[in-house]
Formats: structure tokens, C-alpha cells, sequence
């Protein structure tokens, strides 16, 4: 199924290149890349406005009705509150506060407020991986492989995104943690106020978030390692123009609730 949206996103950098061939003078590639970029990020928000939300399962009822118990007794819902079964069954709400906040969108905005909360997630992660891909030398050199590399985790994300669940949150923070360790290191005391939310909204995942951390912190140690003996660093990729992201880009396979 993803053969026609491929070769779509490929005829559309195809397009592009084709098109930079008549630019008029003065424009770079880089630049005109760019804009093909926004216009793509602009594309996705009409995109997601336009779409009805998917119901790939119950779990958006499930959380209205526990961002409901929140707001009505000022407790986090841990048992089943709402079932047959007796007695009820009790766990662990890692993601009392998607519920809390997806139920007050509903109330305020009601459907629609929902989808706009979806078409905001989803834009917010867009533009974090826009800027994730684009922020580097590299993508300066060779911005029509980054276009298509950004194309690709769009549609990726395109299908995922099209329910309210506490997914959102961590398809936005995967590739901000990254962003941030990546690119932006003077960021890095967010870090743990960014971990907070996410463990908050949906904290089963952060065991991707220390697994990113982590990753960038082996990093960091075997390069001071390397420079303690005079060898050359294990990791070139950041520190020297930052010529593009030191491990795998962010993984948007996710299981759970």
C-alpha cells in the first residue's frame, strides 16, 4: 500500500529538481528546497484538518472517560472504574495526563477540538523533524536526499497519527530528544522537564527516551575516552559541523496504549 504514496513523494522531489533546473538566479538549491519543505509542512496541517479521526481501536473513548473521572473526583483513575468486572481490576495510569488534556480539548472544542489538537501534534512533529533533518552541513549539500528523507517519515507518521491517542506525544518528543542532543545542546537542561511530560502522557516510553539519552551519553564518554589516549574520536559526527545525527533516526515503530 505505501508503493503509490512512495512514488508519489518521489515523482514530487522529481518535480522539484526539475523545476530548481529553471530557478531564476540568485536562488539556491538549498533554499529552494526549503521552501518545498514548508510547503510540505503547510500540506500536512490542511491534511490532517480535512481528515476524520480513525478509530483503529476504543482507546479514545477509554480516555475521554478517564480524563472525565480526573476533572469530576481530582484523583488518577487506576482501576477499572468503568467495567462489569468485579472486583475491579487495578494498574499502573501512565498516561493520566493525556487523559486529563484530551478531555478538556473534547470539552471545550468537542470533535473538531480533537482534531485540531491531532493536526497540532502532528505539525509540531513535523516541524521537529524538518528541523532535525535540515539543521545539519550535509542537508545543505544534498537537500533534494533530505527532502526525500523527510517525505519518508511523513508518511510514516501520516498513518499513525490519524487517531488521538498518547502516541502523539511521543512521536513529537522521539525525534525533539534527538533534535536537542543532536543539534541544539544548550537545550539539553529541558531534558528532564521534556521527560517529565512525556512519562506523564505516556510513560511506557521512556524507556525510548533513556535508550536516546543514553546512546548520545556512550558517545560522549568513548570520545573522552579516545581523546584521554590521543586516538582519534569512535563518533565523527557531531563536533564537526555536525554532518548528521550520531545514531539511527527516531524510531516510530511503538507498541502499547
Amino acid at each position: 500500500m505505501l508503493a503509490i504514496p512512495l512514488r508519489n513523494a518521489l515523482n514530487t522531489v522529481t518535480e522539484a529538481s526539475n523545476r530548481f533546473l529553471r530557478a531564476p538566479p540568485g536562488v539556491t538549491q538549498y533554499r529552494l528546497f526549503a521552501i518545498y519543505s514548508v510547503a510540505l509542512l503547510l500540506l500536512c496541517i490542511v491534511y490532517q484538518l480535512s481528515m476524520p479521526i480513525i478509530k483503529t481501536d476504543t482507546d479514545m473513548w477509554y480516555h475521554l472517560n478517564g480524563g472525565r473521572y480526573f476533572w469530576t473526583t481530582g484523583q488518577v483513575p487506576m482501576s477499572s472504574f468503568f467495567s462489569f468486572l468485579e472486583p475491579p481490576r487495578n494498574w499502573s495510569n501512565y498516561f493520566w495526563g493525556f487523559q486529563a488534556l484530551v478531555y478538556k480539548v473534547h470539552e471545550i472544542g468537542g470533535y473538531q477540538g480533537l482534531v485540531v489538537f491531532r493536526a497540532a501534534m502532528f505539525f509540531l512533529t513535523a516541524l521537529v523533524l524538518h528541523r532535525f533533518i535540515f539543521a545539519n552541513n550535509i542537508a545543505k549539500s544534498s537537500p533534494a536526499s533530505f527532502l526525500v528523507l523527510l517525505v519518508l517519515m511523513l508518511l510514516l507518521l501520516k498513518g499513525r497519527e490519524l487517531a488521538v491517542r498518547p502516541h502523539l506525544f511521543s512521536y513529537l518528543f522521539i525525534p525533539l530528544f534527538y533534535h536537542i542532543l543532536q543539534n541544539r545542546p544548550r537545550w539539553a537542561p529541558a531534558l528532564p522537564v521534556l521527560a517529565v511530560i512525556w512519562i506523564n502522557v505516556h510513560g511506557i516510553e521512556w524507556v525510548v527516551g533513556a535508550l536516546v539519552c543514553g546512546a548520545y551519553l556512550i558517545e560522549h564518554l568513548a570520545d573522552r575516552a579516545c581523546a584521554r589516549t590521543g586516538r582519534d574520536p569512535v563518533f565523527h559526527t557531531r563536533g564537526r559541523g555536525r554532518s548528521g545525527p550520531s545514531i539511527s533516526p527516531p524510531c516510530l515503530g511503538q507498541g502499547g496504549r
